[in-house]
């Protein structure tokens, strides 16, 4: 099962057995009901995944996106 964070993208809500799609989210509400997190790598996000204790996967796209995945797999 995975929850799709869409943020301010324009991805439709959507929920089913195995994905629910939801806008902008509490990431300290959400990380402490997950196993592992696949995210951007902002630094908001990182910060939150690593509080959380959690397992992560940054899939970076621009700017220090790819500096929070160096410095998270460090």
């Amino acid at each position: 099962r995975a929850v799709l964070s869409a943020g301010w993208s324009r991805f439709a809500a959507r929920r089913n057995q195995r994905l629910l799609t939801i806008g902008a989210i509490d990431h300290a509400a959400l990380f402490a009901r997950c196993r592992a997190a696949v995210h951007h790598g902002g630094a908001g996000t990182t910060y939150a995944t690593a509080r959380a204790g959690l397992p992560t996967l940054v899939c970076s796209v621009f700017a220090d996106q790819p500096f929070w995945g160096r410095t998270l797999e460090k």
